[in-house]
């Protein structure tokens, strides 16, 4: 549903009865409706001037659409195609909200006492890994300054007065399958009762 499926899509690939797949796409649509109006309007100006336009101004070009008259019975399956996939680019360019807050992240940390004590290892589309020093000081830096990073929303699209981006810091320890979650503002001695018997490796 978030990439412009379709209950088709839900039958056909996920194996939902008929009647179920079209009542979850109308309460999609339903919950949805502003953000897929959103997007909506961007495809339709992408069919004038044959781009759409995701996040920090990346672009990705839509030839097929300015060639065609969308939402039509007779649209082809490639200006479809090609709709699904500027769709899509619009949400996934916001990923990169991950990339610039590892980069301040990085910046701030190269600033600070704990340098050597907090690695990065990996950055995914909505995560970021890191090595740290088993030390509540700057485990607690890490959660003040990430999740600061991570609430940035500077970008005119982002900005509402009640909706805010932000993020959770979790520790897993001793292995993937063992997760403690750092709440946002924790001070040091609630990190110490949190990680205070957890082995860790």
């Amino acid at each position: 549903m978030t990439y412009q499926g379709t209950w088709h899509t839900l039958v056909n690939k996920a194996g939902i009865p008929k009647a179920k797949a079209k009542k979850i796409e109308a309460r999609n649509h339903e919950l949805y409706k502003v953000a897929i109006a959103w997007v909506n309007a961007r495809i339709n100006e992408a069919s004038i001037c044959g781009y759409v336009t995701g996040a920090f101004g990346l672009r990705l070009r839509t030839p097929v659409l300015t060639q065609t008259i969308l939402n039509t019975k007779s649209t082809p399956g490639r200006a479809k195609k090609e709709s699904r996939t500027a769709g899509n680019m619009l949400g996934q360019s916001y990923g990169m909200l991950n990339n610039r807050a590892a980069i301040e992240l990085q910046e701030r940390l190269f600033k600070s006492q704990y340098v050597y004590d907090i690695k990065p290892v990996a950055h995914i589309h909505d995560a970021q890994y890191f090595l740290i020093k088993q030390d509540v000081d700057a485990l607690h830096w890490l959660n003040e300054n990430l999740v600061e990073c991570m609430e940035w929303q500077d970008l005119p699209e982002l900005k509402h007065p009640t909706i805010g981006l932000g993020g959770d810091l979790n520790i897993y320890a001793p292995d993937w399958s063992h997760h403690h979650k750092i709440p946002n503002k924790a001070t040091k001695a609630e990190i110490k009762t949190i990680i205070d018997g957890l082995v860790l490796i």
